[in-house]
């Protein structure tokens, strides 16, 4: 129950920095807040089922066994503030963790200041 809640709240700040507001004065804090928002999801889809997402079409209603929203189900959610969709890596046993990662502004591997890419791991 916890974690559904951490969603929930994950949600309603995602909600408050959804690009479609406006320009963006950081955009880095808006995508922390996405990477954040799905790793969390992530947590509470395995407290829910005793196993890991494989991907994002398992955090919507439709595509789960009890049909739970872990995510909002608008496209921005999986994608940056710069408009690239966030890269999902499944939990994996042999690293013990799973990863949601942005490419930064660039879109590219690496990078520096806003290319750099960000990422939030879950275990």
């Amino acid at each position: 129950m916890g974690a559904s809640i951490g969603v929930t709240v994950l949600a309603v700040l995602a909600a408050a920095f959804r690009p479609t507001r406006g320009p963006d004065p950081d955009p880095a804090i808006t995508t922390k807040i996405h990477l954040l928002q799905i790793s969390a999801a992530s947590q509470s889809y395995h407290s829910a089922y005793g196993f890991w997402p494989t991907g994002y079409a398992e955090f919507y209603p439709e595509h789960n066994v009890n049909h739970i929203a872990f995510l909002p189900s608008e496209a921005w959610t999986t994608n940056d503030a710069w408009g690239h969709p966030l890269l999902y890596t499944p939990f994996d046993p042999g690293i013990n963790y799973g990863a949601v990662v942005s490419l930064g502004h660039d879109g590219k591997r690496g990078g520096a200041r806003a290319d750099s890419d960000l990422e939030e791991r879950f275990q």
